[in-house]
């Protein structure tokens, strides 16, 4: 769901590529639930970095004129001409439903150009055979339970939001809120507000 900081994950693994590699970020939403909207934006947020014949594969995909069902083989294709690695965010994919658009990300993913290094973030998990990609070693999973923040965490949390809580406030906290990070966010943010009120209060009401 949101808030458990899928989209800092993503951008964080971006930030850690190696320097000469072909970065691209994809920023899905209902408008790219067709398959020539997803790989047209797909190729556009790929082209920046890249020149030749790669290039000129990908503005085949993105001027409209290929069959649907060829448009995965033909990024694959564009994505073989690219000497350097290339790392593609596509975030927020569950706002994807077209079977189309899954049926050739799984293709992509199956057989995968050697350059490429594919990260997806979602609320829910694809329509994919995730059991057959994981046992292929095919995909790796970064979930809620991975990124729900532990008491060391939530704790240097609350100290950079300034707000003072006890160690077993502090667990009960990360135990309600399962770690969710925007929980904790939200539970600081309303403790330093009433912090804030009482103090403003102290102040005031001194004769």
């Amino acid at each position: 769901t949101a808030g458990w900081g899928k989209t800092i994950f993503a951008a964080s693994w971006l930030a850690a590529a190696a320097p000469d590699r072909v970065l691209a970020w994809v920023n899905l939403d209902e408008a790219d639930d067709d398959p020539h909207a997803f790989w047209c934006a797909v190729a556009t947020a790929l082209m920046p970095d890249l020149k030749g014949p790669a290039v000129e594969a990908l503005q085949r995909v993105t001027a409209g004129a290929v069959e649907a069902d060829d448009l995965p083989r033909l990024l694959a294709t564009a994505l073989d001409l690219v000497p350097a690695p290339t790392a593609l965010v596509l975030d927020n994919l569950h706002e994807i439903r077209s079977p189309s658009v899954h049926s050739g990300l799984v293709r992509l993913v199956e057989r995968p150009p050697p350059s490429l290094a594919l990260l997806v973030t979602t609320r829910r998990d694809p329509p994919w055979p995730l059991a057959q990609l994981r046992l292929a070693g095919l995909v790796a999973e970064v979930r809620a339970v991975d990124l729900a923040f532990r008491a060391e965490e939530a704790a240097e949390l609350f100290c950079r939001l300034g707000v003072g809580v006890t160690a077993p406030q502090l667990e009960r906290l990360v135990e309600r809120t399962e770690g969710w990070p925007a929980g904790l966010r939200l539970a600081a943010m309303h403790l330093k507000g009433v912090a804030d009120t009482m103090a403003l209060y102290r102040v005031v009401g001194t004769p």
